[in-house]
């Protein structure tokens, strides 16, 4: 028969120093479990601090492109110069792009020729002559979509038909086709030469925006100069007319042929502003030309008639004008 105190002693698993191990393992779950939640909690505040940092880095490249736009539309809005615009824009390019090449180019769909209009590479600002469309700047025409390689170059070229014109071959680069009423009137090139994955597609992007801006300012310069021209052409053609009138006013008053001549010569030589002119008539029966009206050096002079010779003879012979602007000497020889 067992004692009394044993009969009475409880299972091990309700003694105080079961609780105590209860205790202590829970307090080690849950300090177990909570460091596993405050492991999950940083890795979410990391994984958020990166999403952070990715959107204010995409933020600060957005913001810096609107500022690099802007910036190039005020200069564009001032701009009225054609050559102007293409070098306001190269340069700004130039300044934002980690680039050793920039080319700024028109296209010409009727011959196929491509003219640079803005070139750099290291320094050498040498526009090349017109070339024909080939490689990457005949598909970026043709298909009017941007291309970016930024490595396997030299591979791709090849798939392309593309070749090096001159200098050394890129090793990464970006094409933009210059767009106008859905048509490809140029292009934008950027070439690294020196490593790859030099450009992203925000750059992409933020070339097709410039290319857009440039073509706008382009066409408003180009409308700009044809205003101009016309212009300059009613102003030449009212004053044209001013002179004839002004002559004929004198001829219907003039009956007498030697004043014919000496109103005639007078007019021309003020409106063309020249000190040495004179007026030649041709006598086929002769074979003579004469000189009715002569100043040399502003003086009036009288010349003798003589053979119908030189240019007079070409003059006559094939009614046709004659215009030299230099090398009178060898030109009066042939």
């Amino acid at each position: 028969m067992l004692p009394s105190f044993i009969k009475n002693k409880p299972p091990w698993y309700s003694t105080w120093w079961a609780y105590f191990l209860y205790a202590i393992i829970f307090l080690f779950v849950g300090f177990l479990i909570l460091k596993w939640r405050t492991r999950k909690l940083e890795e979410k505040h990391r994984e958020l601090e990166e999403i952070i940092k990715e959107r204010t880095g995409q933020l600060s490249d957005k913001v810096e492109e609107l500022n690099v736009i802007n910036s190039v539309q005020q200069g564009l809005v001032a701009q009225l110069d054609i050559n102007k615009i293409y070098e306001l824009v190269g340069e700004k390019i130039r300044e934002i792009f980690n680039a050793q090449t920039i080319v700024i180019a028109t296209y010409d769909s009727l011959s196929n020729l491509i003219t640079e209009k803005y070139s750099y590479e290291k320094g050498d600002r040498t526009l090349m002559e017109p070339y024909q469309a080939i490689g990457f700047g005949k598909h970026v025409i043709e298909s009017r979509e941007p291309i970016l390689l930024n490595n396997n170059v030299i591979e791709e070229s090849k798939k392309y038909g593309s070749v090096t014109m001159g200098g050394e071959p890129a090793k990464s680069l970006v094409f933009v086709p210059m767009i106008e009423n859905e048509q490809a009137t140029g292009l934008i090139t950027l070439q690294n030469m020196d490593q790859e994955n030099a450009f992203s597609e925000s750059d992409v992007n933020l070339l097709k925006t410039l290319s857009n801006s440039m073509s706008v300012a382009l066409k408003s310069a180009q409308l700009f100069d044809q205003t101009n021209q016309l212009l300059k052409e009613t102003e030449q053609r009212t004053a044209e007319l001013s002179v004839i009138n002004s002559v004929q006013e004198g001829l219907a008053k003039e009956l007498h042929m030697q004043g014919i001549y000496e109103l005639v010569g007078d007019k021309l030589s003020e409106v063309l502003h020249t000190l040495d002119i004179d007026i030649r008539l041709f006598s086929p029966e002769t074979n003579e030309v004469s000189y009715p009206y002569v100043r040399d050096h502003g003086k009036r002079i009288n010349v003798p008639p003589g053979k119908l010779l030189g240019m007079s003879k070409k003059v006559y012979e094939t009614r046709q004008p004659i215009i030299i602007n230099e090398d009178l000497p060898g030109k009066m020889k042939e």
